[in-house]
């Protein structure tokens, strides 16, 4: 049967090992450096967004993690998704169309117009679920990111 919960600070060595775990998937586990410490700092204690397990027969198969976002031009915010993490071996039974469900109703539930999230270009059997439920791929734009010593000298341009 499965259920959903919301994960808490105490959760924070299980979301670890399941951020891990994607991380090797997102071919980013060189880079990787979360820790529980950092999770209950940075994330639960600061409350930026939202950690939901998916659970089947009372085990954590999964989580999603996610943040509301504001849309200027819509007027109304947006679930962002950052994360839909699974273990290996409990992939392909169901799990993220009901987990993206979950979080859709979520969405739904709070008055938000949508739900949006990127994709690494290469995973093209998630990119397949996604176009095989309706989602729309935004082609018109790209992710940027700033950060190391890049964020250092432009933070230092506010002088």
């Amino acid at each position: 049967m499965i259920e959903f919960r919301r994960a808490t600070a105490a959760d924070a060595e299980l979301v670890c090992e399941l951020l891990r775990i994607h991380a090797e998937f997102e071919r980013l586990g060189d880079i990787a450096a979360v820790t529980p410490e950092l999770l209950r700092e940075n994330f639960f204690a600061k409350d930026v967004g939202e950690i939901i397990f998916l659970l089947d027969d009372g085990k954590e198969k999964g989580l999603v993690l996610f943040y509301t976002n504001f849309s200027p031009f819509l007027g109304t915010t947006s679930l962002v998704i950052n994360n839909m993490i699974f273990y290996p071996d409990e992939r392909e039974k169901g799990y993220g169309r009901a987990l993206l469900a979950h979080v859709c109703h979520l969405a739904v539930e709070r008055g938000c117009r949508r739900c949006e999230w990127t994709c690494s270009k290469w995973n093209t059997r998630a990119i397949t679920f996604y176009l095989n439920h309706g989602v729309k791929v935004l082609d018109d734009r790209d992710e940027y990111r700033i950060e190391g010593q890049a964020l250092l000298d432009f933070a230092a341009l506010d002088k």
